[in-house]
């Protein structure tokens, strides 16, 4: 599998799984696992993402009017599904079930607690992972866990030939999979907050009308 990424213009979580047994890749709630033979396993949090949809070769991921493609070995139909499964916890997804919500009042809590630390700059949940290592920008850097960086000109030079970020160990790390982390590091948390509020409010909305629809269609006794 090859990641790439290219400019724009402009279930319960743990649980419910959608497998790609050729490209190994599967959807774990909001999750989305890349765990090849005898390689690191890389998990990306698809609720940082605008969008996540079928391609013509696979899965196309998008953050910020960046999207990456995802080349997958599987049928249409399995693609299909794991994208499927992925699409709702997406920032710009209307929330339809109450497995999305609850997962969304979870991620506004965190992001909360994230906030109420008081430092200057402050945390935000993990988004990517390799293995236990958590991904992540400071400065003009790509931090994997707590001593490997690249500069972040090096990971979008990467990411622009589809190349992997070399860790140690062997180990590997699609850089198109770091330029959605290096895009999104941008976000303030006070908007993320707003972006789920925002959802959060329009499903308790439509979950309130469709309870007095209910109340008002039933026989008086």
């Amino acid at each position: 599998m090859k990641g790439s990424y290219r400019k724009m213009g402009c279930d319960l979580p743990g649980q419910i799984y959608s497998v790609l047994p050729l490209s190994h890749v599967r959807a774990q709630g909001p999750w989305l696992t890349i765990a090849p033979r005898g390689g690191a396993v890389v998990r990306l949090d698809v609720r940082c993402l605008d969008h996540v949809v079928v391609g013509e070769r696979g899965i196309e991921l998008e953050a910020e009017g960046v999207v990456i493609s995802l080349h997958l070995a599987d049928d249409d139909e399995a693609i299909r599904n794991v994208a499927n499964r992925l699409a709702p916890y997406t920032r710009t997804a209307c929330i339809r079930t109450s497995e999305v919500y609850e997962d969304a009042k979870r991620l506004l809590e965190e992001h909360e607690r994230c906030e109420a630390v008081g430092t200057s700059t402050p945390s935000r949940p993990p988004e990517l992972l390799v293995e236990t290592e958590v991904v992540s920008v400071i400065g003009e850097h790509l931090v994997v866990g707590e001593s490997v960086a690249f500069l972040i000109t090096e990971v979008n030079e990467y990411a622009i030939h589809g190349a992997n970020l070399p860790l140690p160990g062997g180990r590997l790390l699609q850089a198109a999979l770091a330029r959605l982390v290096v895009v999104t590091a941008g976000r303030k948390t006070s908007e993320t907050r707003a972006v789920l509020s925002r959802r959060i409010a329009a499903y308790e909305a439509n979950a309130l009308d469709a309870t007095n629809s209910r109340s008002r269609d039933e026989p008086e006794r």
